[in-house]
């Protein structure tokens, strides 16, 4: 497959490393210095021209920031490519809040193909996990397989309606930042009780790791899990105390919350 990417930021290049093996990928980054370190690093092709870009490539990757994605959506309606060349290509966006009918009315033609993604940052090591939903131009079954391909180069894929996708952008898209947060939080309390900070963290990962592992094979519910360690009186049922008084779930849920609104907020005015 011929890949086109817009923009070469850090998830760009989660699925460029995945992906370059077995696949023609040509990308354009403006950032001198990010172009320099793709270019160097992974077998692949800096391109400048943008009409060349998507005239070249079976499926074209925007993975610019929300915030300029309008932009580039602009850039590319004003390019002198025909309707036919464009109907054969596949758009899969992965600016997290942006819609596919925004996507759809910048480049003003209905039969475009668009695929929206909400990918997650342990997909530089292809360990994330994917949600993406298709626009009602992408019917046939090889087309599916092939997107479901690219996306699988990172990890796992899940199927989604658009509309859960905001939700999904803030649990999974924005999950990882929240997780270390508290192993940083975590090994922080090893140092002050006598850790070396690496040790702590060690402690700290393999734990997160360990646990989550444990609540995917055993398809445990976690509160099951969670009572199963937690001994009347002893140093587990302790630290929940302390987690309950201070309001973990609620500081939790509405963190979720608040990464939710702004998954909204990026996508208004379509």
């Amino acid at each position: 497959m011929k890949l086109g990417f817009i923009g070469a930021g850090k998830m760009a290049e989660a699925y460029i490393s995945a992906l370059e093996k077995d696949n023609e990928i040509v990308y354009i980054e403006k950032n001198i210095e990010r172009d320099e370190y793709i270019k160097s690093k992974y077998r692949v092709e800096s391109q400048k021209n943008l009409s060349y870009l998507i005239k070249d490539s079976d499926f074209i990757i925007l993975a610019v920031k929300p915030q300029n994605i309008e932009e580039v959506l602009t850039e590319i309606s004003k390019l002198d490519i025909k309707m036919e060349e464009l109907s054969n290509k596949i758009f899969i966006s992965i600016a997290a809040g942006i819609k596919i009918k925004t996507i759809e009315k910048y480049l003003n033609k209905n039969n475009i193909k668009i695929v929206r993604v909400m990918p997650n940052t342990p997909a530089a090591i292809k360990k994330g996990i994917s949600a993406y939903t298709l626009n009602d131009n992408i019917k046939s079954s090889e087309e599916i397989f092939d997107i479901e391909t690219i996306l699988k180069a990172t990890g796992e894929i899940v199927y989604v309606n658009e509309k859960d996708l905001d939700i999904v952008t803030a649990i999974s898209g924005s999950g990882p930042a929240y997780v270390f947060v508290m192993l940083n939080a975590i090994a922080d309390a090893g140092v002050k009780n006598g850790l070396t900070k690496d040790l702590a963290l060690k402690f700290a990962v393999e734990t997160f790791i360990g646990a989550s592992y444990l609540v995917k094979q055993s398809g445990e519910h976690p509160e099951k899990l969670k009572d199963s360690v937690t001994s009347p009186s002893g140093t587990t049922a302790a630290g929940l105390a302390m987690l309950e008084k201070n309001n973990i779930r609620t500081v939790l849920i509405e963190t979720i919350d608040a990464a939710y609104n702004k998954s909204i907020e990026l996508g208004k005015g379509e």
